[in-house]
């Protein structure tokens, strides 16, 4: 398995067709091993990036399709307002 992840991984940043970039997250301590073996771990140093969580390699492919021109910045939600921007319970909302 860890050997079929290293060739789509190595076939994936080496298209020209289109540019890729490596994130990866979560990665054990047996898992590292792993693909360290296989050389994940040696192309994840050289052309991607390895974070901690899930949520912070998402905030980071944002930010590089942000630096990249390929996706607006998420406005700031205002404080008082929920994920959807509608105000907050108990807060007057505009027809109120």
């Amino acid at each position: 398995m860890a050997l079929a992840l290293a060739v789509a991984v190595t076939m994936l940043l080496g298209a020209r067709w289109r540019p890729t970039v490596l994130l990866a997250s979560g990665i054990l301590a047996g898992q590292r091993q792993v693909l360290g073996s296989v050389g994940v771990l040696e192309l994840l140093g050289r052309q991607g990036r390895e974070y901690t969580t899930t949520p912070e390699a998402i905030r980071g492919a944002r930010d590089h399709l942000e630096a990249a021109g390929l996706l607006r910045p998420v406005p700031a939600v205002p404080a008082g307002a929920d994920s959807v921007g509608s105000p907050a319970a108990g807060e007057d909302g505009p027809h109120g």
